[in-house]
């Protein structure tokens, strides 16, 4: 589906919802930008197990949202280094906290550089590679969840395909128009607001933004049990 298409269903519903809404083509395009990245985050929709990973000799830190990555993420499930998963020290594929690193790694953030060994999420978009690279390695990437890129907003963008599966595209789509209406005085969630467009769609994001919560599928682990080399410290 292009974007073309999917505003078509957009403008239809927005049209039909005898309230205000955004009309001007460039603002409606914005506004599309915005919704379809955050119904990426909300649902987690869509996984990418191979984006892949520009490392600087010295630097530890990596931002999931920016030119790092060759996509966008909002969620890091593990990280490879020359194509080889980093493991948590269960010596399972994963990330480790930043407890867990400084229960196992004695005065982590002086160590020399080196090949990484773990990565860990540090807060808000940030991961650490432990020890920081003594080289570029090569074939690294990350396997988790992605954010679309932006589309442009003149009309260059239109014929663009979506990033999106086909089941989610109504969602979207209604999700968006939501974000387009004026709903002045109206309260509301966002959820319940989709419902005045279609029931179906809200049931279909609201459900996928559950599971995502129920899973606690935030980015990686802070706090909780510490392990010190495969032992649970509670």
């Amino acid at each position: 589906m292009t974007r073309t298409d999917l505003m078509a269903i957009v403008d239809a519903l927005v049209a039909a919802s005898g309230r205000p809404y955004v009309t001007a083509a460039v603002d409606k395009n914005k506004a599309f930008n915005r919704r379809q990245l955050m119904y990426a985050e909300k649902t987690r929709c869509l996984y990418e197990d191979d984006v892949a990973l520009t490392l600087l000799i010295g630097q530890g830190t990596y931002d999931a949202r920016s030119g790092s990555f060759a996509k966008r993420l909002c969620h890091i499930d593990h990280i490879a280094i020359e194509g080889i998963p980093l493991t948590n020290y269960q010596r399972r594929k994963g990330l480790v906290s930043i407890e867990e690193l400084q229960a196992n790694e004695f005065a982590y953030l002086s160590a020399e550089n080196a090949r990484p060994l773990r990565a860990a999420f540090v807060g808000g978009s940030t991961y650490r590679l432990w020890p920081a690279p003594d080289a570029v390695y090569n074939n690294c990437f990350a396997a988790g969840y992605a954010l679309p890129a932006d589309l442009p907003t003149d009309p260059s963008g239109d014929n663009l395909s979506l990033e999106f599966n086909e089941e989610d595209c109504e969602a979207l789509a209604v999700y968006t128009a939501v974000g387009l209406v004026d709903w002045q005085s109206t309260s509301g969630t966002d959820y319940e607001r989709m419902q005045y467009f279609s029931v179906p769609a809200a049931r279909h994001m609201e459900s996928m933004s559950k599971e995502v919560a129920s899973q606690h599928a935030g980015p990686a682990v802070r706090g909780g049990a510490v392990t010190r080399m495969g032992a649970s410290l509670g």
